[in-house]
Parts: C-alpha cells; sequence; structure tokens
C-alpha cells in the first residue's frame, strides 16, 4: 500500500473495539474535501452528528454539495485559535486529525481543543505525513515526526492505544482522552 487509505482504517476501527455508534458524535479537523466525512455519515444513527471543521469555506461548501446528510454540520473555523470549534467542552465522541497538522504552526492550540472537546474516554485518530520516513512525499521540515507528535497526545493525558498500516509516506494512530 503505497498511500493511506480513509476506507481501510475506518474500516478497521469499525472491527475493533473503537467503531462509531450510530449515537456518536464526530469532529473532523481540517476535513478538507470530505473524504472521512463520506465514509463515517453512513455509520451514524439520527441522534449521531459530524462536524465538518476547516478554514477553507469552499471546501466546506464542496462537502455541503457533495454529502447530503441532515448530520453534517459544516463548521468555519481556524483551529489555531483557542476554543475555534465553538464546540461544548466534553460533547465530542470522536475527533479526526487527518493530513492537517503538518500544516499548522500551533499545533499545540488544535490538540488543547481536541482535548477540551471530547468527553472522557472519547477517542481520537491522527494521519499524517511521516516525516521519519524517506519515502514521504512532504518536505522534511514540514512533515511530522511521529515520536514528538506522540509525546504531545501523552503530555495532554491521552493514551496512545493503536497504531495503524498507513502506507509509504503517512503515518497513523488512535488514542482515549483519559
Amino acid at each position: 500500500m503505497d498511500f493511506i487509505s480513509p476506507k481501510k482504517i475506518i474500516q478497521s476501527l469499525q472491527q475493533g473495539p473503537y467503531f462509531f455508534s450510530p449515537e456518536s458524535v464526530v469532529v473532523d479537523f481540517g476535513a478538507g474535501k470530505g473524504t472521512y466525512a463520506e465514509l463515517i455519515v453512513p455509520l451514524l444513527g439520527e441522534k449521531g452528528a459530524l462536524y465538518v471543521v476547516d478554514i477553507h469555506k469552499d471546501l466546506l461548501k464542496r462537502v455541503r454539495d457533495d454529502i447530503s446528510s441532515p448530520l453534517i454540520r459544516l463548521v468555519w473555523a481556524d483551529i489555531e485559535r483557542p476554543l475555534s470549534s465553538g464546540l461544548p467542552g466534553e460533547s465530542v465522541d470522536f475527533v479526526i486529525f487527518s493530513n492537517v497538522l503538518f500544516q499548522l504552526n500551533k499545533k499545540d492550540i488544535a490538540l488543547d481543543e481536541a482535548y477540551r472537546i471530547l468527553k472522557k474516554g472519547g477517542r481520537f485518530l491522527v494521519t499524517d505525513w511521516d516525516g521519519e520516513r524517506e519515502t514521504s512525499l512532504v518536505k522534511k521540515d514540514l512533515a511530522l515526526q511521529i515520536s514528538s507528535l506522540k509525546k504531545e497526545f501523552t503530555e495532554r493525558n491521552f493514551l496512545l492505544i493503536q497504531d495503524f498500516d498507513a502506507g509509504a509516506h503517512h503515518f497513523a494512530f488512535m488514542g482515549i482522552k483519559q
């Protein structure tokens, strides 16, 4: 597998103990064109919700146009600003950061926001460009060092629980808010 497969990662989550329930409230930070949103919406029930968060209004419009679901809530926000999601504290079951953290100058603020909105026992998934691999297609100074990033999560009282096969250019891991 050369590139990350969001479909395979979501399938792995659904087959393990960390699946999305029909009532899950999910936040996709830096959702882009909605790749994860398209995969997650069918897994949610009437009481579930998916907050698609991005700083690019054109991408939010694309998600709205491409994925018709009353479960999707579009949020225009700069996740490098404190409290930017506007969501209440401890209100979310699952947070996704997919190929977004490498773009941030202030990752710490985005991670703090994830911690703030996640319920105790809430889960997160991180996928991003792997700066520790020679095969990464992103400049070394932009790609992330997985060991440093994992340390930032554990320093915030997240428990790291699983790594995923993310292809030759990415890493993927998940954890739980303790």
